[in-house]
C-alpha cells in the first residue's frame, strides 16, 4: 500500500525509506502496544522455575576478565568527572588485560586477552606518551619482553579525536546504529575469529 502512494509522489521516495519507515513505524508500534499472548496459557513452567534445579549442583565459576571486577560478556562503565584519570585507569586495565598479568590493576586478568581502546578524547601523541610510561616501567621486570610481545599482539588504540564517534542516531523516531557500528565490527571481525 505504501509503496502505491509512493509511485504518486513527484519526486517519489526510494523504495528502500519507504520499506525502512514501515519497518520504524511497525516496531514502534510493536513496542508500545505489545500483543499478550493467549490469557489462559500460562507464562511459565511452574516447576521448571523451581530452585530445586539449583539445588546440590555444581555452580559454574563466572569466567572473569578482571578477577572480581568485569565479567566477560558483561558491559561497564567507567563514569567520573573530567581529568581524574579514566583514560590512564583504562589504558593500565588494558595493558593488564592484554598481557594476562597483573601489573597495574588491583584485579588479576583471567588470561591474555584483546583489547581495542577508540579514544574519542587523547590524540596520538598523548595516547603514545601514556603508553610509553607504562612500557618503561617493565624495563627492569624479567618477564618485561614477554609482557612487551603480548601488548604488539593483543592491544589495539585507535585516536579518533574530531571525528564523528556517535554509535547511534535518531531516524524516524527510532534510535538505531550509525554506519560507524558497522564499520567498527567489520574491523574487529579478525580479532573475533582468531581470539
Amino acid at each position: 500500500m505504501c509503496l502505491g502512494w509512493n509511485v504518486g509522489n513527484e519526486p517519489p521516495l526510494p523504495e528502500d525509506k519507504v520499506f525502512k519507515t514501515v519497518a520504524s513505524i511497525a516496531a514502534t508500534h510493536r513496542r508500545n502496544h505489545p500483543v499478550d499472548d493467549d490469557p489462559d496459557t500460562p507464562l511459565f513452567d511452574l516447576q521448571a522455575a523451581s530452585v530445586g534445579r539449583f539445588i546440590g549442583k555444581d555452580v559454574l565459576p563466572r569466567d572473569w576478565v578482571l578477577k572480581d571486577f568485569i565479567a566477560k560478556g558483561m558491559a561497564g562503565l567507567l563514569i567520573s568527572p573530567g581529568g581524574t584519570g579514566k583514560s590512564q585507569l583504562l589504558l593500565e586495565l588494558a595493558v593488564d588485560v592484554a598481557t594476562g598479568q597483573q601489573y597495574f590493576s588491583p584485579w588479576a586478568p583471567s588470561v591474555p586477552g584483546q583489547v581495542v581502546i577508540i579514544s574519542a578524547e587523547d590524540e596520538e601523541d598523548e595516547v603514545h606518551r601514556r603508553f610509553a610510561r607504562l612500557v618503561r616501567q617493565f624495563a627492569a621486570d624479567p618477564d618485561g619482553g614477554a609482557r612487551i610481545r603480548l601488548l604488539a599482539e593483543n592491544l589495539y588504540i585507535v585516536p579518533r579525536v574530531g571525528e564523528s564517534n556517535l554509535l547511534t542516531h535518531e531516524q524516524d523516531g527510532e534510535i538505531v546504529p550509525t554506519a560507524l557500528v558497522d564499520r567498527l565490527l567489520q574491523t574487529l571481525a579478525p580479532l573475533r575469529t582468531s581470539g
